[in-house]
């Protein structure tokens, strides 16, 4: 379809089609993000198929990563699905809620610091956007709010311009 528009309209906005499918999937993203030494928060992802034939053992890798963790659809974006677990007991209901939505989750450890955001234009001559920053610094979802509650809340709590140094 991108190459269909593309071909139609002339030039796009947005990733061509490979970047689009890679970060489409959360966990493969991850995965080349590691295979090029690329730090980031430790994570697991769980088959709802796996998670079906044995609880115990996806919980147990889940287990791993400590506390806090989040919970995730892994092929959904806009926050959709993604539940913040702060006591194991939960972790099972979360991991139920993200495969009502998909059949592959990813759970990943809370990540210190502050959520900073900025949107690229193009390649060559990219021009950058206005950096905002989540005043929750790492700290998404701790209401328990629900998906569209937590959209507008997060938006409630954005910078921009961000607080952080110019230089980050």
């Amino acid at each position: 379809m991108n190459e269909l528009s593309r071909r139609t309209f002339g030039r796009l906005v947005g990733a061509g089609v490979a970047a689009s499918a890679v970060c489409l999937d959360k966990v493969l993203f991850k995965e080349l993000m590691s295979a090029i030494a690329v730090p980031q928060v430790d994570y697991v992802g769980i088959r709802a198929a796996h998670f079906a034939r044995d609880p115990d053992a996806a919980l147990a890798r889940t287990a791993a990563l400590g506390l806090p963790v989040f919970v995730k659809p892994a092929h959904l974006g806009s926050s959709v699905g993604i539940v913040k677990v702060d006591a194991a007991a939960d972790m099972r209901a979360a991991l139920e809620q993200a495969f009502a939505h998909d059949a592959l989750a990813i759970v990943e450890a809370m990540a210190p610091g502050v959520e900073v955001e900025c949107g690229v234009l193009g390649t060559l001559g990219a021009a950058a956007g206005e950096e905002g920053e989540d005043e929750q610094g790492g700290q998404r979802g701790t209401d328990g709010l629900s998906d569209a509650s937590f959209s507008r809340a997060r938006m409630q709590h954005t910078f921009s311009p961000c607080r952080v140094h110019s230089k980050v």
